[in-house]
């Protein structure tokens, strides 16, 4: 069991793009879409569409640059679709210092995301009502100030199953 346990988490880590998901689809893009690769993404309208800083519905991870069109549908754009059985690489982060290193305590915890810059990053001042994701492993040890940990994106929050 532990020969898996250690091969399974260094397959997580070599993941690439820190991300593990099950399908990617093609869809239309929304108008003045500016996302990155690895934005995350939600569909508004039938439309791929950048999420807010604190997203509330997340359909997946922009699997390229978004193409800033003045219409609608100018272009398809590639998502991966956050599924309950997607896993993602994210920082952890807080506006107080103390509180931005991994803790054990944080194994199965929720909390929020925010995106600063094109980056996503769990955000443990994000509790309660604003958690939107769990974390399920720890990528770096505990202890490690802004470390990488593995999160499931929330039932509520996933736009689909």
């Amino acid at each position: 069991m532990a020969t898996y346990d250690a091969e399974y988490k260094a397959r997580i880590r070599a993941m690439l793009h820190g991300v593990n998901m099950t399908e990617v689809f093609t869809w239309p893009e929304a108008a003045t879409q500016t996302f990155v690769k690895q934005d995350l993404v939600y569909l508004s309208g039938g439309y791929v569409t950048v999420c807010g800083a604190n997203p509330s519905v997340i359909a997946g991870i922009a699997m390229k640059d978004g193409n800033n069109d003045t219409s609608d549908g100018d272009h398809d754009t590639e998502v991966g679709v956050v599924t309950a059985l997607t896993l993602l690489a994210m920082e952890v982060h807080s506006g107080t210092p103390a509180n931005a290193d991994i803790e054990a305590a944080d194994l199965g915890a929720s909390y929020g995301i925010t995106a600063v810059s094109n980056a996503w990053y769990v955000d443990k001042d994000k509790t309660g009502g604003d958690a939107r994701v769990k974390i399920v492993d720890f990528i770096d040890p505990v202890g490690t100030d802004n470390g990488r940990v593995l999160v499931q994106v929330l039932a509520a929050n996933r736009m689909f199953a």
